[in-house]
C-alpha cells in the first residue's frame, strides 16, 4: 500500500466525488478474531495472548472446537466479518487443518474488501515456509508439505485449494511479528496487545445523518487510492467542487474504509477557518503531529519550525492525512508541501482528481 496518502478536501475545480457515507469501521462485533492451529498453540502462546487481550477490555473471539461443522463454518464466518483486527498465529501445522484454511481465505478476502486488517504472528515458522517457498537448503517448508497434501485429497486444480494457496502466499507477504524458539512469549504477547490496543482506538468518524448510495462512490474511489500492500508511493489526491456537495462526508467516509490500512491517520478538519489566526497554521501542524506520533506533548512554535519536524518525523511512517476545507496554497505548503515529505518508497507518483 502507499507509503502515504493524502487528501484533500475542497477547491474551485468542478467536482468529481461527493454524496453521504457509511463505514465498514463500524456494526462490529468482536475487538478481535484468534486463528490458530489448536493443537501447536492453543495452551500457549494463544492462552497467553487471549488473557492478555481480554484484561485490556478487548472482546476477543476464539473458536471452543465444540459445534458441529456446518454450524461452527458459519459462525466462524460470521465472527471473521465481526471483527476489527484477525491475528493468525501461523504456526507449523497451520496449513494442516482446512478449518484453518477456510477461516484464512475468509480473512484474506475480508481484508481485501477493507473491512478487517490482520496482524500475522510467525510462530516458529518462517514468512517464506507460509508463502510456500521451499528452505534455504532445498527442502520442502512444511507450509509445502501441507499443501501438496491438501491436493492430493481436493485436486490440484481444485479453486478451494487454489484460494487456500493465494491466501497463505497473502498471509506471508504481510508485515508480521516473528517468534521464534526460545523468545521470550511474554514481551511478543505485550508487542501484540499494544499493536491491537493502538489499532483499537481508531474509532471511526460520524459521517452523515442519513449515509445515502456512499457504498457506490467509495468502490469508484478505492481504485484511485492505490491500497495494493506492494505499493510504497506516496500519493496526494484533491476532491474539489462546489461548497455543499458533500467533500467532507466522502473525505470522511474513505478516512473510515481505509484507515486501518495504515500505520496512522489524522483528519484534520475546517483547515481553511483555523488558518486565518496568526497561530493557526503552526497549531494544525502540531495537531497534524500530535496525532501521528502519539505524542500529546509536542509544541509547534512556528509554521517554519513546523515544516522540517513534519518532514523529519513522518517520513518514515505509512500515514492516511485528510485535509478538510482547504482553500490556498499556502495551507498546503505548510501542511504537506511535497510528496518527498512522506515515506522512502520506489519512486514518488501522484494521482489527482479534479
Amino acid at each position: 500500500m502507499p507509503a502515504a496518502l493524502l487528501i484533500m478536501a475542497n477547491s474551485t475545480s468542478p467536482p468529481s466525488v461527493m454524496h453521504s457515507a457509511s463505514s465498514s469501521m463500524s456494526r462490529r462485533n468482536y475487538g478481535v478474531f484468534l486463528s490458530f492451529r489448536g493443537p501447536d498453540c492453543r495452551n500457549t502462546i494463544v492462552s497467553h495472548l487471549y488473557d492478555a487481550l481480554c484484561q485490556n477490555g478487548v472482546n476477543v473471539f476464539k473458536d471452543n472446537e465444540e459445534l458441529e461443522a456446518g454450524q461452527r463454518r458459519s459462525e466462524l464466518f460470521e465472527a471473521i466479518e465481526g471483527s476489527r483486527i484477525a491475528i493468525v498465529m501461523f504456526s507449523e501445522n497451520y496449513a494442516r487443518s482446512r478449518w484453518c484454511l477456510d477461516e484464512l481465505k475468509k480473512i484474506m478476502d475480508c481484508r481485501d474488501q477493507g473491512k478487517l486488517d490482520v496482524l500475522p504472528i510467525f510462530y516458529r515458522v518462517s514468512p517464506g515456509e507460509v508463502r510456500l517457498h521451499e528452505k534455504p537448503n532445498g527442502d520442502k517448508g512444511c507450509y509445502q508439505a501441507a499443501i501438496e497434501e491438501m491436493q492430493v485429497k481436493y485436486g490440484k486444480d481444485s479453486e478451494m485449494v487454489k484460494g487456500w494457496r493465494k491466501a497463505l502466499w497473502q498471509g506471508g507477504d504481510m508485515i508480521g511479528i516473528p517468534l521464534s524458539l526460545g523468545q521470550d512469549e511474554g514481551s511478543v504477547v505485550q508487542e501484540i496487545v499494544r499493536k491491537v490496543s493502538k489499532k483499537l482506538n481508531r474509532f471511526p468518524l460520524e459521517v452523515a445523518k442519513y449515509p445515502v448510495g456512499i457504498d457506490r462512490k467509495l468502490e469508484e474511489v478505492r481504485p484511485l487510492l492505490h491500497l495494493d500492500p506492494h505499493e510504497s508511493n506516496v500519493y496526494m489526491i484533491g476532491i474539489a467542487g462546489e461548497g455543499g456537495i458533500g467533500k467532507t462526508t466522502i473525505s470522511k467516509a474513505i478516512c473510515n474504509d481505509v484507515a486501518d490500512r495504515f500505520d496512522d491517520w489524522c483528519f484534520l478538519r475546517n483547515v481553511r477557518e483555523s488558518s486565518r489566526d496568526a497561530r493557526g497554521l503552526a497549531l494544525l501542524q502540531q495537531e497534524l503531529l500530535r496525532k501521528l506520533l502519539s505524542d500529546e506533548h509536542l509544541t509547534v512554535q512556528s509554521v517554519d519550525a513546523g515544516i522540517p519536524m513534519i518532514k523529519e518525523r513522518l517520513c518514515n511512517k505509512r500515514v492516511l492525512i485528510i485535509l478538510d476545507d482547504v482553500d490556498e496554497l499556502a495551507q498546503l505548503d505548510a501542511l504537506a508541501g511535497s510528496r518527498s515529505w512522506f515515506g522512502k518508497g520506489k519512486g514518488i507518483q501522484g494521482t489527482e482528481v479534479c
